[in-house]
């Protein structure tokens, strides 16, 4: 049951029907409060909803119980910086990086979220680390058949 309906809840969210969305997942929550990834889905429909202090609460309840879980912190940095709590962004990005420091994308959030700080020196140097590990990334690729 509790499968069905989170993928129910998934379809609906995909269609961009968040509302409906936020029904389903109220079902689960009732009766498994902690079901995978339950507060993370709950997250993206509220932020749909551009309901974001409660967006970011869920994310926040997602990464208790989960704090690997890179695409929840990604979305709890989203969230905060909506919210203009670059601190608590900084923290969910540098956290997301730290999952996966080869990522550049993830260095080019994090840079953003210095920027907007002022902090234009370590936003500049994240900024050309992104730019290393895509050179990297390129040079590492095997070679396009004509």
């Amino acid at each position: 049951y509790l499968d069905a309906q989170a993928l129910a809840a998934n379809a609906l969210l995909a269609a961009e029907r968040p509302e409906q969305a936020l029904e389903r997942l109220a079902a689960i929550e009732r009766l498994a409060p902690d079901f995978t990834q339950l507060h993370y889905r709950k997250g993206l429909a509220l932020a749909r909803l551009g309901s974001w202090e409660t967006a970011a609460a869920a994310f926040d309840r997602q990464r208790a119980l989960d704090p690997l879980f890179a695409a929840n912190l990604e979305r709890l940095a989203v969230a905060a910086k909506e919210l203009g709590d670059f601190p608590r962004t900084r923290q969910a990005a540098l956290a997301a990086l730290s999952l996966d420091p080869k990522d550049p994308v993830r260095w080019l959030a994090l840079s953003d979220i210095y920027a907007r700080e002022r902090r234009l020196g370590q936003a500049r140097r994240l900024k050309q680390e992104a730019a290393k590990l895509r050179r990297k990334q390129k040079s590492s690729r095997p070679p396009r058949e004509g």
